[in-house]
């Protein structure tokens, strides 16, 4: 008789962590699933290329020099868009090159462009505020740090486009600034 009470008990237990897990992945699904209400964030430029290019093989000098050096030409055609995007590269380059007070000026110049060329529910607005918590973070001001992770899902949520990979960068930020800056994460699974 107790082998058989234990077995429904363990079977119990079982199928409730299943059952949870599947929701807990029906629910991550459908926060990401805007196709029908949001369109997918895709902005490239030749500019824009090259310097992802050098990115991503490491080339974070030349990166920089590049960006210093269209700057000019893209301010004379007004393209903002353009501007807040390789500014916010910029920003990381400088963030990967450690130079974080650099980093932060440029991340804040950022997010004022954005705020007024842009709107304030762009989704380059939301990585901007994303790129300064991770200067946050990456320094170790982690409190401070929730609160831009915090606004940036807000923006991000408003948006009318969607990026997935900002989105997981987003809610992984939060969730280690939440623990680190020691705040009630009970708070943070009420907003994911």
């Amino acid at each position: 008789m107790q082998l058989t009470k234990r077995y429904h008990i363990i079977y119990g237990i079982k199928i409730t962590a299943f059952f949870c897990a599947f929701l807990l992945n029906i629910s991550i699904q459908a926060q990401q699933d805007f196709s029908r209400v949001k369109s997918k964030y895709e902005y490239s430029t030749p500019k824009t290329q090259h310097l992802a290019e050098l990115v991503k093989s490491k080339n974070y000098e030349e990166g920089l020099s590049y960006i210093d050096e269209s700057m000019e030409s893209i301010l004379n055609q007004y393209d903002f868009e353009q501007v807040i995007y390789l500014l916010e590269r910029k920003s990381y380059i400088l963030r990967r090159l450690e130079r974080f007070d650099e980093a932060e000026v440029v991340i804040s110049e950022v997010i004022s462009l954005a705020r007024e060329h842009l709107g304030n529910n762009h989704i380059l607005l939301a990585k901007a505020y994303l790129m300064r918590g991770q200067i946050e973070h990456r320094i170790g001001d982690f409190y401070t740090a929730t609160f831009d992770f915090d606004t940036s899902q807000v923006i991000y949520q408003k948006s009318p486009q969607y990026d997935s990979a900002i989105y997981e960068s987003i809610i992984d930020y939060k969730f280690y600034a939440y623990n680190y800056a020691e705040r009630n994460v009970d708070t943070l699974t009420k907003y994911l």
